[in-house]
C-alpha cells in the first residue's frame, strides 16, 4: 500500500495543479464569482454538487472546491476461528470551473487463522481509479482515466491497468434523484496470480497463465436518489465487455445506503456482486475439470463473490 501511496500523492498534485490553470473564458453562459482560491464545494454549490455537470449551474465560483470522503469498516472474530476485515476508502474530487477530477483509493484486508489446525488465510486487495469530467453540453461530459486493481486475491489478478475514454449522460437529473450512464472505449493490461496457485502442494503441475492485453467497452451507470435530508440510497454497476475474447467479460453491482449521524459523519452499508470470466479463470476450470477425470482431489473455481460491509464515513 505504501508504494501505491506514494505514486498516488505526485499524481493528485499534478491534477490539481493541471486544473486550475484551465479558465471559463471560452464559456459566456455561466457566471463566474471569487470566492479565494479554494473553497468547500458543499457550502457554496450544495449536496452533491461533485455528482453534477458543471453547466448546470447558472453561477460559478472560480475557486478550487474540494469533497473529501473518508470510509473505514471492521469485522471480527475470535475462539476457534480468529478473523480480523479491514475495508477502507478514500475519494478526493476536484473542481476548477468546468473541469472535474476524481481520485479514488479503496483497500481491504481480511486475515482468519484456525485455532486447531494452525492453518491461515490471508485476502486483499487494492485499487485505484483517476478520472477527469470536462462537461460538453449540460447533460453530457467527455471523460478520460484509468484504473488500477492490484494485489486482489479473490481474483487472483496480480495486476490490472486500464485507460478509459467516453462520454457520461445525464439521465435524471433532479434535486433529489440523480441517474447517469457512461460508454467508454478502454484498453487494459493483466498479470494474474500464478504462484499463489502453483503454491498449493497438489496443484504443482499447474501450468500458468499468460498475461493478458486487449480493449473492451466499459459502461457504468450510476444512481444517487436523497430519501431524507439524513438517508441516501446509491446504487452503481459496471460492465465491461472484452473484445479481443467476447466470451470474457466482467461486472460489478454495488447498493448503497448512507445514514447520516452529524453534518460529517454517517453510518453506511453496503451490498456488492462481483462476477468476472477471463483468461484465467477459463485456464483454471479445465486444469480442475481434468483433475476430476481422474479421480484427483480439486477444489472450486467460483466466477461470483459478494460482500456485506458496514463502516463510518467522514465527508467534507
Amino acid at each position: 500500500m505504501k508504494k501505491i501511496s506514494c505514486r498516488i500523492l505526485p499524481l493528485s498534485v499534478f491534477v490539481i495543479f493541471s486544473i486550475t490553470q484551465i479558465s471559463l473564458a471560452a464559456d459566456q453562459d455561466i457566471q463566474t464569482k471569487s470566492e479565494g482560491w479554494i473553497a468547500s464545494g458543499k457550502e457554496l454549490l450544495g449536496p452533491s454538487w461533485y455528482q453534477k455537470n458543471p453547466k448546470t449551474f447558472k453561477t460559478m465560483p472560480n475557486s478550487l472546491l474540494y469533497h473529501l470522503t473518508l470510509d473505514y469498516s471492521y469485522s471480527g472474530q475470535d475462539g476457534n476461528v480468529v478473523t480480523e476485515k479491514h475495508n477502507a476508502s478514500a475519494e478526493m474530487v476536484l473542481m476548477k470551473e468546468l473541469v472535474t477530477s476524481t481520485t479514488r483509493y479503496t483497500a481491504s484486508r481480511s486475515e482468519t487463522e484456525q485455532a486447531l489446525t494452525g492453518g491461515a488465510i490471508t485476502v486483499e486487495s487494492e485499487k485505484f481509479f483517476q478520472a477527469v469530467r470536462y462537461p460538453l453540453t449540460d447533460w453530457m461530459q467527455a471523460v478520460a482515466g484509468f484504473t488500477w486493481r492490484t494485489r486482489d486475491t479473490t481474483k487472483y489478478l496480480d495486476d490490472r491497468r486500464s485507460v478509459f475514454g467516453g462520454a457520461l449522460f445525464d439521465l435524471i437529473d433532479q434535486s433529489n434523484f440523480l441517474m447517469t450512464l457512461g460508454g467508454f472505449y478502454s484498453y487494459s493490461d493483466v498479470a494474474y496470480m500464478n504462484s499463489k496457485l502453483k503454491g498449493v502442494k497438489k496443484y504443482n503441475d499447474f501450468i500458468p497463465i499468460d498475461d493478458y492485453s486487449s480493449d473492451s467497452i466499459y459502461l457504468k451507470q450510476s444512481l444517487s436518489w436523497n430519501i431524507t435530508d439524513t438517508v441516501t440510497f446509491t446504487e452503481n454497476a459496471e460492465y465491461t465487455q472484452i473484445l479481443k475474447d467476447t466470451e470474457y467479460y466482467f461486472w460489478l453491482l454495488k447498493f448503497g445506503l448512507d445514514v447520516k449521524l452529524t453534518q460529517n459523519i454517517s453510518f453506511t452499508a453496503s451490498y456488492t456482486m462481483d462476477y468476472e470470466y477471463n483468461s484465467f479463470i477459463e485456464g483454471v476450470q479445465n486444469y480442475l475439470n481434468k483433475r476430476r477425470a481422474v479421480g484427483e482431489p480439486t477444489g472450486n473455481m467460483e466466477e461470483l463473490d459478494t460482500t456485506v460491509s458496514v463502516g463510518v464515513k467522514i465527508s467534507f
